[in-house]
């Protein structure tokens, strides 16, 4: 499958994730839980429908068939898409059509929140979220699938710090002490594709 990775501007989808880092003496684990996904008119980044034709009010016949790339990987100032992804790397099948709610939508094999295990924290890291369209190609005599770019986010820059940032109303930073397990948990939720974070 190819990835037609393209820096877009993002106007007609929403997606909330909610992101729990725990850490410990030894490792730590990123946590990216999807809330939500809406693509309301089922077009790619080009304009184009997913699929069907446009009628005469611009609307499309057909739905897209969305599916989900996370990638996490070490910190960027300019994001590169094409590079890889340090930390890790999921694709989820095609869980819906132009609007995915995850706390309803049957994932199948995709399990959320996403994991990464990492050997230790790293203090910054760059996020991606996309979400393509699949469909098979029936001209062909095999199975063959090809995608089209729905949508991917480039937020802005957040450091996580101990009250919440009240900046924008998309997100909350909560800390929770378990020092004498040598333990902490933070949690932020909010559209984010990019973050920034300080360790302690």
């Amino acid at each position: 499958m190819r990835w037609l990775l393209q820096p877009m501007a993002i106007l007609l989808v929403m997606v909330v994730a909610a992101v729990c880092v725990t850490e410990n003496s030894a490792t730590a684990v990123f946590e990216l839980r999807l809330k939500k996904f809406v693509n309301q008119y089922g077009k790619d980044t080009e304009g184009h429908c997913c699929s069907g034709y446009r009628n005469s009010q611009g609307l499309c016949s057909g739905t897209c068939k969305t599916k989900f790339r996370v990638c996490l990987k070490v910190y960027q100032e300019v994001i590169d898409p094409n590079s890889n992804c340090t930390f890790g790397e999921a694709v989820t099948p095609v869980l819906g059509e132009n609007e995915v709610d995850f706390t309803k939508a049957d994932l199948g094999d995709f399990v959320n929140p996403v994991k990464f295990q990492l050997s230790s924290w790293q203090g910054t890291f760059s996020l991606i979220i996309e979400a393509w369209h699949e469909e098979p190609n029936d001209t062909l005599s095999y199975a063959v699938q090809h995608s089209k770019f729905i949508a991917n986010q480039m937020p802005r820059e957040k450091t996580i710090g101990d009250k919440s940032s009240g900046t924008d109303g998309l997100e909350t930073v909560q800390r929770k002490g378990n020092e004498g397990k040598g333990g902490r948990e933070k949690k932020r939720a909010g559209r984010e594709e990019h973050n920034e974070r300080e360790g302690r």
